[in-house]
């Protein structure tokens, strides 16, 4: 039976490590929940688990922490239930579809979730990608065309050596020349790539998918709707991904 077919519900997060990419300085931000360490890593290899539904995510200044969302499939026919943890309690702050409750939550991102096992120091753990903006479009049109192999292999994602920016007209990059002023709306695209992976590490996978969708398939108004390892965000570059391609 394909992984993605196996749904159970009720479970706590299980996710290890919560990855999320930078565009600006094509650099992975992985933030390890046992050890609150805090990696920087260049290139992403990946055995996909599920890379089927869609968040939110994002910087709450307000609150002066992350927020944290429900997990769906359709942003525009299933509600999202979106909240942060303030003083060690859960608080909702908005549920509703995408459209309908983004715009009461500055520097929200509408994010694509890769669930998956990644190597960290040697040893593998359950990680959560997230992607925005440019990203996760590149991301899903590629996925879109290559799901099958994707989900049985090994897929690395790399950032282009190049920057590049975004011309908001055509909603295409536009190379930018060598030598000229870098720019914080300019980025480093994805390429995606699949390789092998052992038997071990497809069994691996089965397991831990098993686990995962019990979580990601729970109620999302309870109060750890998605008590997920912190992201690393930083405020300071959360542009709207609507504006910018991030």
């Amino acid at each position: 039976m394909s992984r993605r077919n196996k749904r159970t519900r009720g479970s706590g997060n299980p996710v290890q490590v919560s990855i999320e990419y930078k565009p600006n300085s094509g650099v992975f931000k992985a933030f390890v929940k046992s050890t609150k360490e805090q990696l920087d890593l260049e290139e992403l290899s990946i055995v996909i688990i599920d890379a089927d539904r869609t968040c939110l995510s994002g910087y709450s200044a307000e609150h002066e922490t992350n927020y944290i969302s429900s997990y769906v499939y359709n942003s525009k026919k299933e509600d999202i239930t979106v909240g942060v943890f303030d003083n060690g309690s859960y608080k909702k702050l908005a549920s509703g579809k995408y459209q309908d409750i983004k715009g009461g939550l500055e520097g929200i991102k509408y994010c694509k979730p890769i669930f998956g096992i990644v190597d960290i120091g040697g040893e593998n753990m359950l990680a959560e990608l997230l992607l925005s903006g440019y990203s996760k479009a590149l991301f899903s049109e590629w996925f879109d065309s290559n799901e099958d192999a994707a989900y049985q292999g090994v897929v690395t994602f790399t950032p282009s050596d190049k920057l590049y920016k975004y011309v908001k007209k055509t909603k295409t990059l536009e190379e930018v020349p060598e030598g000229k002023k870098v720019m914080n709306t300019y980025l480093h695209k994805l390429g995606f790539t699949i390789s092998e992976v052992s038997d071990d590490e497809l069994e691996e996978a089965d397991d831990l998918e098993v686990v995962l969708s019990k979580y990601l398939n729970r109620d999302g108004d309870s109060d750890s709707s998605r008590g997920k390892a912190e992201v690393v965000v930083d405020s300071e570059d959360d542009d709207d991904d609507e504006d910018l391609p991030f």
